[in-house]
């Protein structure tokens, strides 16, 4: 249902005496008068339209409606529980080594290039800590296996709010090397270009999988979209952040894809509707 909200009143001074108002989820409005002739029939439209569109009152929604009328359904499916790491990495070809942190190994694919495999899970609380080294990430998450556990705190500490970069989408060719996509936050160079060499490294690795090369000579084969406008991006070097230098990210190429803040995307959401509606 695309309507987002409707009201309805009646022009006792005009022949058309019921008028419908009707505002889309889109932006767009519409106005149907009735003569009085036709009041039946405004009168079952709005009666359809309380019956489909959504109520105002939050308790009357259907997710609340659901929840009283079968208030055993959740605690039965579990469906907090429908999203199964290894399933999910399984289904994308992904093949876990053993490691310390007893993770159960998945069977290897009989076309996959190497017997090692080239990622791993990470726990994300550190019981030695007593905290999460990233709130805002899942209960464990997929990083590059070749790497130390020294190296992923330092390149999370290089992130912020710890956001370092995880797997979030894999796919084999066959006798290629993996595909990936991987998600992080902005790095924290600052105006005085603070390096991190565990960063870079990182990056290097999800480039290059197989191989941790330490090298600066590295071929591109990493490409980095930072949805920001680039003089966004300069800007917050001010605030301690920024974006990767390529002078030491010898392996990536970065793309800036000039979208917006959301106070921005909000404002111009705004002007196009506006647009519309004249």
């Amino acid at each position: 249902m695309s309507i987002k909200k409707y009201h309805s009143k009646n022009d006792k001074k005009r022949a058309l005496s019921n008028t419908l108002n009707i505002s889309t989820k889109c932006g767009r409005k519409f106005k149907l008068s009735f003569s009085y002739e036709d009041s039946i029939e405004a009168k079952k439209l709005h009666e359809t339209l309380e019956k489909f569109v959504p109520p105002p009152k939050l308790f009357l929604n259907f997710a609340f409606a659901f929840h009283s009328r079968f208030p055993n359904f959740e605690e039965k499916h579990k469906g907090w529980q429908v999203y199964d790491l290894d399933k999910e990495y399984q289904r994308q070809g992904v093949v876990f080594e053993q490691s310390l942190q007893n993770v159960e190994e998945i069977p290897t694919r009989k076309n996959s290039i190497t017997t090692k495999t080239p990622f791993k899970k990470y726990t994300n609380y550190d019981e030695k800590e007593s905290q999460w080294l990233c709130d805002s990430y899942p209960p464990k998450f997929i990083v590059p296996s070749l790497l130390e556990n020294e190296e992923i705190l330092k390149t999370a500490k290089y992130r912020t709010k710890h956001r370092l970069p995880v797997l979030a989408y894999h796919h084999t060719m066959e006798e290629e090397h993996p595909v990936s996509i991987w998600r992080s936050s902005q790095c924290k160079p600052g105006f005085a270009s603070k390096r991190s060499a565990e960063d870079e490294q990182y990056l290097r690795v999800i480039g290059n999988p197989y191989k941790k090369d330490s090298g600066k000579e590295c071929p591109v084969n990493l490409h980095i979209y930072d949805a920001r406008p680039y003089l966004n991006a300069v800007a917050n070097k001010m605030n301690g952040k920024g974006y990767e230098n390529l002078n030491y990210y010898r392996n990536a190429e970065i793309f800036f894809l000039d979208i917006d803040n959301i106070h921005g995307v909000r404002d111009k959401y705004k002007k196009l509707i506006k647009t519309s509606n004249t």
